[in-house]
């Protein structure tokens, strides 16, 4: 069987069926808050078994009307070829053959102001009957395409445990709420009542609810379920959260993941009447208090275990390292100068993959990819005329996406960030967490996010 693989950068694995192709169209939108990077994808490989054509994982043109856009300019690419068809670089392994390729890509993404949005959450936790928007209405487009029927057992055991928490909390019924209270509350016990824990595969919605632990996948798909059931639109967003400075290894099977300058990661976007889409990131702070690079999003909460299982096994099957660093514009070029070249970009991600090698004769005689830095405009770009833009979700418990020739579907997998910390009630404090070995690293650093975002709302919303 000629089996196509497209590998991600996520390590604990979630796979998410994708939602039918919207086709869009360009519209006009603006949005107040912008930022602009520079993605680097990179891949070594120093062994293969297997001779397959696989993909990188690449962020691409991407929209959800009133809550963000994103748009992706090519700079770069050696070894690796752009796919038009479904937006992602290709390349080919062959048996007991070595490979390195990578591309770079610019990327803008634009979104509602976070400080603004973070204000509205915070003043909602304290207060869930605080509505600045007076605004119920939700577009019969958005319910039919972003509302599912929950799940079953979240139903049973996670609305009733939020409502009753709500009524010890602040002694009120979900229905004396506003759509703001219900999103900020529902976000904040999601996350306080599933305790985070990694996990090298991912778990059913029953083992999370039953153990009640799972990772940010996990608890996201948690989140969404009990959105759903109240008729809020809500979607899973993936990607990469930007984090300067930080970087952190992580292997799985016989692939290492090296993440620079950000981490993988996937939250809860919701849709507020009167204000659009709102991230409801309390782990990460993701567009609340950190800027995020999407690679898709999602409704689909299900698990796919034996697409899970495959993508492990693939991993047994070649030895490498995939180096994804996300730069702003000035360190950008404090490290790869005006203008990026293959050679520089080559050393780069040598000494980021810990591989000693003298680049410069290469034997590979693919000719490379330049295509000159051009600035999107941030105000138009891709979006559908009746319904927000759809992808397909490659998430936290994301790491390796797989796709068949045979079937022509996409089964995606995700890494989540690791929290450190969490928050019990409104009235108790922040309680440290067990943490994994894998994700060691990138907890300290998130657990001085989550420190900075948690401290702010425990305070406030202490009685």
């Amino acid at each position: 069987m000629n089996t196509k693989y497209i590998l991600f950068t996520m390590v604990l694995l979630v796979v998410f069926t994708p939602l039918s192709t919207i086709q869009s169209i360009q519209v006009v939108e603006k949005l107040p808050e912008c930022h602009s990077f520079y993605f680097l994808n990179g891949i070594i490989i120093t062994n293969s078994t297997i001779n397959e054509t696989l993909y990188l994982e690449t962020p691409r043109n991407t929209s959800l009307t009133g809550g963000f856009i994103q748009s992706v300019t090519p700079i770069l690419a050696y070894n690796t070829v752009l796919n038009e068809s479904s937006g992602v670089y290709v390349f080919n392994v062959s048996q007991s053959e070595e490979y390195e390729g990578f591309f770079i890509v610019r990327v803008e993404i634009c979104y509602k102001n976070s400080t603004q949005s973070l204000a509205h959450l915070i003043q909602a936790l304290e207060d869930p009957r605080y509505d600045p928007f007076n605004e119920t209405y939700i577009p019969e487009y958005l319910v039919k395409q972003y509302i599912r029927e929950p799940y079953s057992r979240v139903v049973e055991v996670i609305v009733p445990a939020y409502e009753d928490w709500i009524n010890k909390n602040y002694n009120i019924s979900i229905s004396s709420m506003s759509k703001l209270g219900l999103l900020s509350t529902s976000a904040f016990f999601v996350y306080n009542y599933i305790e985070y824990n990694a996990s090298a595969l991912p778990r059913t919605l029953d083992e999370v609810i039953k153990d009640r632990k799972g990772d940010c996948d996990d608890i996201s798909r948690i989140l969404v379920n009990l959105l759903h059931y109240y008729g809020i639109p809500a979607v899973i967003v993936s990607g990469y959260v930007f984090i300067n400075g930080f970087e952190i290894s992580i292997p799985l099977e016989n692939v290492t993941y090296v993440f620079n300058n950000n981490g993988p990661h996937a939250y809860v976007m919701a849709y507020l009447p009167g204000y659009g889409w709102i991230s409801l990131d309390y782990l990460a702070g993701s567009m609340l208090m950190y800027p995020f690079i999407i690679d898709g999003y999602t409704i689909d909460t299900s698990v796919q275990q034996e697409a899970v299982e495959e993508v492990v096994e693939f991993h047994r099957k070649i030895n490498g390292t995939q180096v994804i660093a996300v730069y702003t514009e000035n360190e950008f070029r404090k490290i790869f100068g005006e203008q990026a070249t293959v050679n520089k970009t080559l050393e780069y991600l040598y000494v980021k993959a810990g591989i000693k090698k003298q680049v410069g004769g290469q034997s590979n005689t693919t000719t490379p990819t330049i295509i000159p830095t051009t600035t999107p405009t941030p105000t138009t770009k891709p979006t559908t005329s009746t319904t927000p833009t759809t992808t397909t979700h490659y998430t936290p418990s994301q790491t390796t996406q797989l796709q068949t020739t045979e079937k022509n579907e996409t089964t995606p997998t995700t890494t989540m960030i690791k929290e450190t910390n969490t928050i019990t009630t409104p009235s108790t404090t922040v309680t440290n967490r067990e943490t994994s070995i894998l994700d060691t690293g990138l907890i300290l650093l998130i657990a001085i996010i989550v420190a900075a975002l948690i401290s702010i709302l425990v305070i406030l919303i202490k009685r």
